[in-house]
């Protein structure tokens, strides 16, 4: 039975272990305070989706400052990271990060 992990209160989470990707290195686009989410994915590290919704406060959505800031940390700590998984319903629509991904 997979680990399931409880919503975090900062962008970073793990490294989280992965069978595809080996250790993965998480980004939180999305509100951090709780899970938002239309789907009920099976291989979602945080579990059942209990309410389905795309609703978020965008105060609570991190800068972009705020994710390269915390990767740049996470990376510096934790070295040895074969992937940075960008998590969230938020990711493709999420613009700041289209700015600063490159």
């Amino acid at each position: 039975m997979a680990r399931v992990l409880g919503l975090q209160k900062g962008v970073i989470y793990g490294p989280v272990d992965s069978r595809r990707l080996g250790r993965s290195l998480g980004i939180n686009l999305s509100a951090i305070d709780y899970k938002v989410c239309s789907f009920n994915c099976v291989y979602c590290h945080y579990g059942r989706t209990e309410i389905k919704s795309l609703q978020t406060d965008r105060s609570s959505v991190p800068s972009a400052a705020d994710v390269l800031k915390a990767v740049e940390e996470s990376l510096k700590a934790c070295p040895n990271i074969d992937y940075v998984t960008f998590s969230g319903t938020l990711t493709s629509l999420h613009m700041l990060v289209y700015d600063d991904i490159e």
